[in-house]
């Protein structure tokens, strides 16, 4: 079929699905006027709702369909009578700029309607990008045996610090009921509370049956279930929630779908970090639950489920690290490893004469336990070519801050030169403090395709470590990362006898005053009142404003809180502010 004929066909169904709703609001208005609401499912009547709670890839309009199909075929098949996809489940989430696009736009309105053929004794309810007169809207549409039953713009655009919907959509007009036989349903796309003002009229106008579609990134400090607790009870309803899984470059989708009874309770949970189709009894009688604490393990799953889609979505299959025998390196590749598997993570050991043996041995003995290929390179050579183009000895006992920065850039250039040749990408193993601080090379460490562990702070990673050490010691009795590495000083060993202690106060202090500064946007007189010494905290501070210009040119971190370094914080590189 020709594009015109294909234009032509979804400007059809619309006008039809148009003068269908017409009709719709006209027979509702008759029904209200005669005091005849339609039938609400009893309590002893089941009625399941299938949360298909798939990972989509952006841009892969005919790659997502085909699975929305599959997954609507399966939830019929287990007895299902409605099927809820997440939010822009046909072009996947965040599209950015593709929006923009006339080609990518018409083929999700295309692929909208094979979804709408392909729908049959079920009800359907997805996200796509619906365009109206040119004019596009982010909105989920209620389908049943090849009919349109139900269009919703979303009504509500968030400005986030993740997607900034109003560059590309049109606020929808107020929410309607969808009648699906004899259930009324309330459809919103929402990412928390934006929407309660459309969930307040649906209210009003009678519903049965609350539905969420949504795309929420995960974060250590949210949680999607208090508020539709809240709501549910609130309004007396059953809430249905839905989010997408998977990552989608720097962001994780943790999935986490729901159902809501409508006191309130929790009646059916989906999986976190996983696809899955989970079947619910809407009438079905939650019940009290006090979810887990373990927000380390979380941040594990987030990570390792970043690294893997990243890499599956970017068609890449190996990772680059260089170990350095310390910390943040053996966290990094310990997480390329359960993401990836040992096969497909290469471990550099980049040694200089200022390197320590123990070093060496924690670096050998970390890739030893992770069973992964490793190479180890002796860079001074390089680094004395270097060092004597720039008019420096490279003198082991008087290493300039000019020679630290070439051995860190020799690094990362032996790490991406290793990469290319063998298809792969580099991993940063950069942490959330080192960027605060600016305590990095530019160009050195924050070097690569992707920084996994740039969202947690130094004290983090230490938990994660444990963490890590803990999930192995269920299997076998030994450890992933040495005891040997978790223990000693962080350095960066760029001369001899280098501690980050020796610029740097301890990290459960620093930590402490970098979230303070920038996740809670406390200035120096406050912390300083905090019982922190007011010259540290301003030296701190300091670090913090002066480094922005590398920040700025850092690999992807990926995000797992809701304050990273990235569109969560938009600071001036040049700027006079010293507060």
């Amino acid at each position: 079929m020709g594009k015109g004929k294909k234009k032509s066909k979804v400007r059809q169904k619309q006008k039809k699905f148009q003068k269908s709703k017409s009709k719709t609001k006209s027979r509702q208005y008759s029904q209200k006027k005669a005091s005849l609401p339609a039938k609400t499912p009893t309590k002893s009547t089941a009625y399941l709702v299938a949360i298909a709670q798939i990972n989509t890839l952006v841009g892969d309009i005919s790659g997502n369909t085909k699975k929305i199909i599959a997954y609507m075929e399966q939830a019929k098949e287990r007895g299902a009578q409605l099927v809820v996809f997440p939010e822009l489940s046909i072009t996947g989430y965040p599209p950015k700029d593709l929006l923009f696009r006339q080609d990518f736009v018409d083929t999700n309105m295309q692929k909208f309607i094979e979804i709408v053929s392909a729908c049959k004794g079920i009800i359907a309810v997805f996200g796509f990008v619906n365009k109206e007169n040119g004019v596009l809207y982010n909105a989920v549409a209620c389908v049943r045996d090849q009919k349109i039953i139900g269009i919703q713009n979303k009504s509500h655009l968030p400005v986030s610090d993740i997607y900034d919907e109003k560059r590309y959509f049109t606020e929808g007009s107020n929410a309607d009921i969808i009648y699906a036989g004899n259930l009324r349903i309330g459809i919103i796309i929402a990412k928390h509370t934006e929407e309660e003002t459309a969930i307040q009229q649906l209210v009003a106008k009678g519903i049965d049956l609350l539905v969420c579609i949504s795309a929420v990134p995960y974060s250590i400090e949210k949680n999607q279930e208090q508020y539709a607790m809240l709501i549910a009870k609130k309004y007396q309803v059953p809430y249905v929630y839905c989010n997408c899984v998977g990552a989608q470059e720097n962001l994780v989708f943790e999935g986490a779908s729901f159902v809501v009874d409508k006191n309130g309770l929790v009646s059916a949970r989906l999986k976190k970090f996983g696809e899955e189709l989970f079947l619910a009894d809407i009438n079905k009688a939650g019940s009290s639950f006090i979810p887990s604490k373990d927000q380390t393990s979380e941040v594990y799953q987030a990570i390792t489920l970043g690294i893997r889609d990243y890499f599956a979505k970017t068609g890449h299959a190996k990772a680059v690290i260089g170990i350095s025998g310390g910390l943040d390196s053996s966290v990094t590749a310990t997480l390329a490893v359960h993401a990836l598997g040992k096969e497909n993570v290469i471990g550099i050991i980049l040694s200089s004469k200022i390197t320590p043996k123990e070093s060496l041995q924690d670096a050998k003995k970390i890739c030893g336990n992770l069973g992964i290929v490793w190479k180890q390179v002796n860079i001074d050579p390089i680094v004395l070519l270097y060092a004597r183009a720039a008019g420096c000895s490279y003198d082991k006992k008087n290493i300039s801050f000019t020679e630290q920065n070439i051995q860190t850039r020799t690094r990362a250039a032996l790490l991406m030169n290793y990469a290319n040749k063998n298809n792969a990408l580099v991993l940063s193993a950069i942490n959330k403090t080192d960027l605060a601080t600016g305590y990095f090379t530019i160009y050195g460490e924050a070097t690569g395709a992707l920084a996994p562990i740039a969202d947690l702070w130094k004290t983090q990673v230490y938990l994660l470590a444990g963490f890590i050490n803990v999930l192995q010691k269920q299997k076998s009795k030994a450890n992933f990362i040495p005891e040997s590495i978790i223990k000693k000083q962080p350095s960066q060993e760029l001369r001899l006898g280098q501690k980050d202690s020796d610029d740097l106060p301890s990290y459960d202090v620093l930590d402490k005053i970098l979230q303070l500064y920038v996740v809670h946007k406390k200035d120096i007189h406050e912390i300083a009142k905090m019982k922190f010494d007011a010259e540290l905290v301003r030296k701190i501070v300091f670090m913090v404003v002066k480094s922005e210009f590398k920040r700025q040119q850092m690999p992807m971190p990926l995000r797992i809180s809701s304050y990273s370094f990235g569109r969560s914080w938009q600071y001036p590189v040049v700027s006079g502010w010293r507060g």
